[in-house]
């Protein structure tokens, strides 16, 4: 947070140069900046989905939406800020990491909604939401189906970055596979493979096979795919 502080006497002063040009708020059209995490909108994952589920709400209200990227953590709060400059009525902010930055603005600004995925306040704003998910139940699925149908007694998780947020993956998943092995009366055994880092797309179509040894039923939660190695 002590970062934010730094940034934020910048930002402002940007912004107060910036008003004197900003035209008057259209409240026949309906706004919905969405601020991206550092993968990309194009990273065939969390801020792709994203952005395509905005674009087609989009398409059928006649909403105004758009998608603003940050290729570091330092341009969250400049982006989350940018959103608010054409008087968006609904500022996305997509994922955790983006928590501190977008509570920093929504204090600043509280006749706009602001909305956060993967991420809860104990004490927000009124402007704040935050939208969380029971990942640990789709990824008991998996982990079930992973134990069903594995003929080595041995499956592979390839997750997210570790976090208190990505746990829920592993956990159910984990889970899954253990309640598949008492009810099948065997002991399977989970291998795990998590990134240090955001990987490129690259990476992530290597790692699976890169990382989990051979005679592994492998499942990746993320995509719900399964992979046989």
């Amino acid at each position: 947070m002590k970062k934010w502080k730094k940034v934020i006497p910048a930002v402002l002063m940007a912004c107060t140069l910036a008003g004197c040009g900003m035209a008057e708020k259209d409240d026949s059209v309906y706004r919905v900046s969405m601020v991206a995490g550092t993968g990309g909108i194009n990273d065939q994952s969390f801020n792709q989905l994203s952005w395509e589920g905005l674009q087609s709400f989009g398409e059928h209200t006649g909403a105004d939406v758009r998608v603003l990227e940050s290729k570091q953590a330092s341009d969250y709060l400049t982006n989350i800020d940018r959103a608010t400059d054409t008087y968006s009525d609904l500022v996305w902010a997509l994922g955790y990491s983006l928590a501190d930055a977008m509570l920093t603005i929504a204090k600043m600004n509280p006749d706009i909604n602001f909305a956060i995925v993967d991420y809860a306040f104990d004490d927000s704003p009124q402007n704040c939401t935050g939208v969380v998910f029971r990942a640990q139940e789709s990824s008991f699925l998996v982990g079930y189906i992973a134990g069903l149908t594995t003929k080595t007694d041995k499956v592979g998780y390839v997750g997210p970055m570790k976090s208190f947020l990505n746990d829920q993956f592993q956990y159910g998943y984990m889970g899954g596979v253990a309640y598949a092995g008492h009810v099948l009366g065997r002991e399977i055994e989970v291998q795990s493979q998590l990134p240090r880092a955001i990987p490129t797309r690259q990476r992530r179509r290597r790692s699976p096979t890169r990382c989990i040894p051979t005679a592994v039923t492998l499942f990746s939660t993320l995509r719900a795919a399964r992979v046989t190695v």
